[in-house]
């Protein structure tokens, strides 16, 4: 089902879109689980990767309710949850979700340090479902060696969030 912004006509995901933003979390768990599996970690550094997992298995959960959810949008019925969240813990959920997909691939991830007391008014499960995407989209092309990092830019009535890489662009 297609809908319309004032920016013009939006399409809901395809199953490419569907599929990649699974995989994203589902590489995180499969490369942790990989690791414990090799027992080279040390305890704490075990401790630290199952944390990730959980991370990236609870955002799977997410994406797979989105996927039960595409009945409500193609209803035009799409329901947000907002509230105010700290940007400072989205950024902490992201970089648990992507970071050993980042380290797998040899490239650095870079999240800004921001005022622990900086919110902003959003649907946390939608907020981190597109960047992640937009995080995934720059792991998969930006070179081994390179940079994948957030930017923010801080108005007096929001936070603009930018995904910046050095991969080859759109």
């Amino acid at each position: 089902m297609n809908s319309t912004t004032a920016e013009g006509p939006v399409s809901a995901p395809s199953l490419a879109d569907t599929v990649h933003d699974l995989r994203t979390p589902l590489t995180s768990i499969l490369a942790t689980l990989e690791l414990l599996k090799l027992g080279s970690v040390s305890a704490a550094e075990s401790r630290e990767l199952i944390e990730g997992a959980t991370a990236a298995a609870l955002h799977l959960d997410y994406l797979i309710g989105d996927i039960l959810d595409d009945a409500a949008l193609d209803a035009g019925r799409l329901r947000l949850v907002r509230g105010a969240h700290r940007v400072a813990d989205l950024l902490d959920e992201l970089r648990r979700v992507v970071r050993l997909a980042a380290s797998d691939r040899g490239i650095r991830l870079a999240l800004p340090s921001v005022d622990i007391g900086v919110r902003v008014h959003t649907d946390d499960r939608r907020f981190l479902q597109v960047a992640l995407n937009l995080v995934g989209n720059a792991l998969k092309f930006a070179p081994r060696g390179g940079t994948v990092a957030i930017e923010l830019e801080e108005s007096a009535s929001c936070i603009r969030f930018a995904v910046v890489d050095d991969g080859p662009g759109v």
